[in-house]
C-alpha cells in the first residue's frame, strides 16, 4: 500500500493511524531532532501556549482541495467499516460542512449480544483503526448518562460535571442519537466547523484555542505519523479513518482539554502532560533515526538491532497511536510502556505480525531488543562525540606548527 502525504494545516484536524511500510522517503528524512524544541516546552514550565506550537513538517506536501470533491464523492470517502456516511451538510453554526453517520446493520445495536460478537470478529481485521469505543462515545450521549445516574451509578455532583462536558462536546458538533429500534446516528465535524466552534466555546475553555490538528488524505506512514503528533495534538483523516480518528482520538483530546480548566498546575494539564510523553517519544525515535544513519552510512550496527530497527519505529508509532487515543494519555512513562506492556498486547502481537510478514518476531524478546537498542545508540553517540573531539583536538594541534 503506497502513503499518502499529509497535509500540514494552521490549526487543523486529528488522527491518523500508521499502518502503511515505512516509505524510503520518509526513512531518509533529516535525523534532527525536535527534543530542544519540546525541552523548551518543559523549561517553560509546560505552559499551554510553548506546548502547542503548530510546526510544519518536512512531510508535508499540498492537499487535495474540498472543493474538487462532490458531496457524493466527499460522502463516500468519509465511510468507515463500521459506520456509513449518509449525509453531507452544513453546519447551521459555522457555515461549514458537517457529517452525519449510520452504523452498519450488522452492529445496529451496539451493546447487544450479536453485535459485539460480530465486532469482535471485525477488530481483527481493522485493528489498529477501530471505530467503536464505548467510553468515547458515552461522552458525547446524554442518555447513556441520563441512565446512569437513574440507575445510582452517578451521585448528583459528577452526574452534572460530566453532563457539562457532555454538553460542551455536543456544542463542539460531536452527537449521538439512538432511535426507538436500537439503531444509532452519529453526527461528526469538518475540521473548519469543529475550530469555528472552539473559537466560540474558547473564552470559557482557553485551552481549545491552542487545539492543533493535522489532516490527511491517506493513511501516514511511521515516520509521518511520529513527526506529526510530536508537533500537533491530533490527526485526523479526511478519508475512511474519518471516524475512527474522530472517536478514538479527537473525542478523547477535546474532553481532556475540557477538563484543563479544573487544574491549577500545568503539570496536570492534557497539555503538560502530553509535552512530558513527546519528549520521552521523541528522545527514542532520535535514536531509531540515528542508527538509521548508521546503517546508511555502512557503520557497525549489531545485526539483531539492524533487523529489528523497523519494527523498534513501528513500535514507538504504536505508542504515539496509544497515547492519543481514548484516554490512553494517563499512561505515565512511555519507557516503560515500550519495555513491556506494548509487545505482550495480542492485539498489537497480530498487527505487528501482519505487517512484518517476513520476520518470525518472538515478542517474549522484543522489550530486550528494545533496550539494547536504545543502549547502542547511547554508546554510538559517545562514541562518535569522542572520535568527533579527538578530530578537533588533531587539527588544532597540527595547527600550531604551522
Amino acid at each position: 500500500m503506497v502513503s499518502t502525504p499529509i497535509n500540514s494545516v494552521a490549526v487543523c484536524n486529528t488522527a491518523l493511524l500508521f499502518k502503511n511500510p515505512i516509505s524510503e522517503e520518509a526513512e531518509n528524512a533529516t535525523t534532527e531532532s525536535l527534543t530542544n524544541r519540546i525541552a523548551t516546552c518543559v523549561e517553560n514550565k509546560l505552559s499551554v501556549n510553548a506546548a502547542h506550537v503548530p510546526e510544519k513538517n518536512e512531510f508535508t506536501t499540498p492537499l487535495q482541495s474540498k472543493s474538487s470533491l462532490s458531496k457524493q464523492e466527499d460522502i463516500q470517502l468519509k465511510s468507515g467499516k463500521i459506520w456509513i456516511c449518509k449525509d453531507r451538510i452544513i453546519d447551521p453554526e459555522t457555515n461549514e460542512f458537517s457529517y452525519i453517520f449510520e452504523i452498519d446493520n450488522l452492529y445496529n445495536s451496539l451493546f447487544t449480544k450479536n453485535a459485539n460478537e460480530y465486532y469482535e470478529h471485525k477488530k481483527e481485521e481493522i485493528f489498529p483503526a477501530l471505530e467503536l469505543d464505548a467510553k468515547s462515545l458515552s461522552y458525547i450521549d446524554p442518555s447513556y448518562l441520563n441512565e446512569r445516574m437513574v440507575t445510582g451509578k452517578f451521585n448528583e455532583i459528577d452526574f452534572k460535571k460530566e453532563m457539562k462536558y457532555c454538553q460542551n462536546l455536543n456544542n463542539l458538533g460531536f452527537k449521538l442519537f439512538k432511535g426507538k429500534d436500537g439503531s444509532f446516528t452519529l453526527h461528526l465535524p469538518s475540521r473548519e466547523s469543529l475550530l469555528a466552534r472552539c473559537q466560540k466555546l474558547g473564552t470559557d475553555y482557553p485551552s481549545l484555542l491552542k487545539l492543533t490538528i493535522e489532516s490527511s488524505e491517506g493513511i501516514a506512514d511511521d515516520h509521518q505519523y511520529i513527526n506529526t503528533l510530536l508537533t500537533h495534538d491530533v490527526l485526523v483523516s479526511e478519508g475512511e479513518e474519518f471516524v475512527h480518528d474522530q472517536i478514538l482520538h479527537m473525542i478523547p483530546t477535546l474532553s481532556q482539554m475540557l477538563k484543563d480548566t479544573e487544574n491549577t498546575l500545568s503539570s496536570q494539564t492534557f497539555a503538560g502532560k502530553r509535552a512530558e510523553h513527546k519528549l520521552q517519544i521523541d528522545s527514542a525515535y532520535s535514536d531509531m533515526l540515528f542508527i538509521k544513519n548508521l546503517i546508511q552510512q555502512k557503520k557497525y550496527v549489531p545485526d539483531q538491532i539492524k533487523t529489528s530497527l523497523p519494527i523498534m519505529v513501528a513500535g514507538i508509532s504504536a505508542a504515539v497511536d496509544l497515547l492519543s487515543a481514548t484516554f490512553y494519555a494517563k499512561v505515565d512513562d512511555v519507557f516503560v510502556y515500550l519495555r513491556g506492556d506494548l509487545w505482550e498486547d495480542p492485539n498489537w502481537q497480530r498487527y505487528f505480525t501482519k505487517r512484518f510478514p517476513n520476520e518470525k518476531i518472538d515478542f517474549s524478546s522484543l522489550h530486550v531488543i528494545w533496550q539494547q537498542t536504545l543502549d547502542f545508540a547511547q554508546q554510538a553517540r559517545n562514541d562518535l562525540a569522542k572520535e568527533t573531539k579527538m578530530a578537533v583536538d588533531c587539527k588544532n594541534e597540527s595547527e600550531k606548527f604551522k
